[in-house]
């Protein structure tokens, strides 16, 4: 029957107050996303996503005739980039989401 003070020891790991960056090829355009998620190739504007707002994002040219680039967060490819036409096409998004409802949302139980 201690105080936790006297029970509980502080943690022997240190947190880093900054992650450090992500080290992409040497061949990629890296480009870091502005506060209101966009980021800036070839003086053009493409939103890329609000929640990583200042992380940085690689672009990896796929296609040189047509100016088409993979955009890769880390490791992640999230999508392809169109520069003629400006278009993002959402890889992302081709992944199938399931979703379960409960029948009796009155009998859903929260489960930790």
């Amino acid at each position: 029957m201690g105080r936790p003070a006297e029970i509980c020891q502080p943690p022997s790991r240190t947190v880093p107050k900054q992650i450090d960056s992500y080290d992409y090829p040497a061949h990629y355009l890296v480009r870091r996303t502005s506060r209101a998620g966009t980021i800036n190739v070839f003086h053009k504007h493409i939103l890329v996503s609000k929640p990583l707002h200042e992380d940085y994002f690689g672009l990896e040219e796929i296609d040189d005739g047509v100016k088409v680039y993979d955009l890769f967060f880390c490791f992640y490819h999230l999508s392809h980039y169109e520069l003629h036409t400006d278009k993002i096409h959402d890889t992302l998004s081709k992944v199938t989401e399931t979703r379960v409802w409960a029948d009796h949302p009155s009998k859903a139980y929260i489960m930790s």
